[in-house]
């Protein structure tokens, strides 16, 4: 499906939304769950491109319904990984990630699903910083939006006037709100993140868990900043 010219959501992935940036070589936003591999390479070549024409792979942090099939991605492809440096060694496994905000007992019934699903280490090859701009259709600028994971990134296409958001905005069924307090490390500084998403200048929002907001997404942001 494709949001605005260049800027491509995968269909019918389960958990987290995957999006493709294409111009002259394709840039995958987030690599979902281990299932979603094969989707992503299949959407690439629908679309008439090549996986050698994937040139990177950026997470917007390091949780495993994001960094899923990064393995795969990356031997399929030959493309580089980018991370923020702070969420950089859990991606690579050498840091083991920091718990969920969950009661014991949800703790425990969710230990065993997210065993299942934990993602292969893979080394980050670019550690990413705030206010870096990758060479992606005009500008691919690097917001540091931490709360939800220390390293959680968005990722600002000014001139396209598109900003995928990953886990810092949910859109649940048309209702924003910040990132999931159960899921999330320090809910302040996610909350001063939506602040800082909700200063900038987009038209189309791109989430990682809801719908995309086509038109007045900074408006709508700017409005759920308001209640945090």
């Amino acid at each position: 499906m494709e949001i605005v010219p260049g800027v491509h959501q995968i269909e019918g992935l389960t958990m987290a939304n995957v999006f493709l940036i294409v111009g002259q070589s394709i840039t995958i936003i987030d690599a979902g769950t281990k299932q979603a591999g094969k989707k992503i390479l299949h959407y690439i070549e629908r679309i008439g491109r090549s996986p050698n024409d994937v040139e990177r792979i950026v997470l917007t942090h390091h949780h495993f319904d994001h960094v899923g099939s990064l393995a795969r991605l990356r031997q399929a492809t030959g493309a580089q990984s980018a991370a923020h440096s702070l969420d950089a060694l859990v991606i690579e496994g050498k840091e083991s990630p920091q718990p969920f905000n969950l009661p014991p007992v949800q703790r425990l019934l969710f230990a065993f699903p997210n065993m299942l699903m934990k993602p292969s280490p893979v080394r980050v090859d670019v550690r990413l910083a705030d206010g870096e701009v990758l060479d992606v259709l005009g500008g691919l600028q690097v917001v540091h939006t931490p709360g939800h994971t220390p390293g959680s990134i968005s990722l600002w296409l000014k001139e396209k006037g598109v900003i995928f958001v990953g886990d810092a905005i949910v859109n649940q069924a048309d209702n924003l709100t910040g990132a999931s307090e159960a899921f999330s490390l320090d809910m302040a500084e996610a909350n001063r993140s939506v602040h800082k998403i909700a200063a900038l200048d987009f038209e189309v929002c791109c989430f990682s868990h809801g719908t995309v907001i086509r038109s007045g997404a900074d408006k709508r942001i700017r409005e759920l900043a308001k209640t945090l």
